[in-house]
């Protein structure tokens, strides 16, 4: 059981992109040159998988289009992104992206790219409680024909790498100009309502894992079984080895569940099994450092507690996970 436990809490901090972003190789997707004139645009974007025409299931972690600037060749470009809890750095394209206007798990993402392809690589570092940092790949596709110019222009398609361009009409001196009418300062602006991510492709996900659920517990059963029949030394290790897998990829379904549920009593219980596992850490170094009796003895305490509030802690993430896998 204990193991098992120690099993689940690995399993959270990964489940979130190596499971949701994958790295399935597949043939990939045709990269064409961004071509956009200066101004301010909405441009459809897709998560990819590395390397991959696949669209990834963490798609429905960021909004599915980018606010992007241009202005002579630079291309500034902002997401919206509901993992922020997660993601320590993203590099998009080679460049840092900087992370603004955060609240709770929501965040804006905001890189600086030079004519940028359709296809962008994505490396983003993660915090993974219980195993550090790691880093994951993907990549976003952008739609820069599909752009559509929100400022700076007439409401229409933004010009392509394959449209023509239609001049401006020069301005006619003898024609006097309609004054612009002032803002109103006493008039309030309406705030922007942030995208929240795409419902459906959540439902997906949350299908998918309640899917494998089921499948990896229908498992479980199929190997007891086998255990039970088995004759042999050989047969009997091989069933242990094939119950043993199907048990880590059932708690791996469960923690999948749990943080697609985005509940956050899941993400209070695993903040607990951190701080427990910081202190058992620090106590094992002050034992390893003790010179005299008294400050081993003092520290074996202090190890024996901390090691006491990780089991409770890990036992109540567990209880939780399970409520809300339901």
């Amino acid at each position: 059981m204990k193991k098992r436990n120690i099993s689940l809490i690995q399993w959270f901090a990964t489940a979130f992109f190596v499971f949701l972003i994958g790295l399935t190789m597949t043939s990939p997707a045709k990269a064409d040159q961004a071509n956009l004139s200066d101004g301010t645009y909405t441009v459809p974007v897709t998560l990819l998988k590395a390397g991959s025409s696949s669209t990834s299931i963490a798609n429905s972690f960021f909004t599915q289009t980018a606010n992007v600037k241009v202005t002579g060749g630079t291309y500034q470009i902002q997401l919206q992104t509901s993992g922020a809890d997660y993601i320590t750095s993203v590099t998009v394209g080679g460049q840092p992206v900087h992370e603004e206007d955060k609240s709770g798990s929501n965040a804006n993402l905001t890189v600086n790219l030079t004519n940028p392809s359709d296809l962008v690589p994505v490396t983003f570092g993660l915090q993974v409680p219980g195993l550090g940092t790691m880093n994951q790949s993907a990549q976003f596709q952008f739609k820069w024909s599909s752009a559509t110019r929100t400022q700076g222009s007439t409401p229409e398609a933004a010009t392509s790498s394959n449209a023509t361009a239609t001049p401006a009409t020069p301005v006619n001196p003898s024609q006097p100009t309609t004054p612009t009418k002032p803002v109103n300062p006493s008039q309030p602006t309406t705030p922007t309502k942030p995208v929240n991510p795409s419902q459906p492709k959540h439902q997906l996900a949350v299908k998918t894992a309640k899917a494998q659920l089921a499948k990896t517990k229908a498992q479980i059963a199929k190997y007891q079984k086998a255990l039970k029949k088995a004759k042999t030394t050989k047969a009997k290790t091989q069933a242990r080895k094939n119950l043993k897998k199907a048990e880590t990829s059932f708690s791996k379904a469960e923690l999948n569940l749990a943080l697609l549920n985005n509940n956050k009593a899941v993400k209070a219980a695993q903040t607990k099994v951190n701080k427990a596992k910081a202190q058992v850490t620090k106590y094992q170094k002050a034992l390893k450092k003790a010179k005299t009796t008294k400050a081993k003895t003092q520290a074996r305490k202090n190890l024996k507690k901390a090691n006491s509030s990780l089991t409770k802690a890990q036992k109540a993430l567990t209880k939780v996970i399970k409520t809300n896998i339901k």
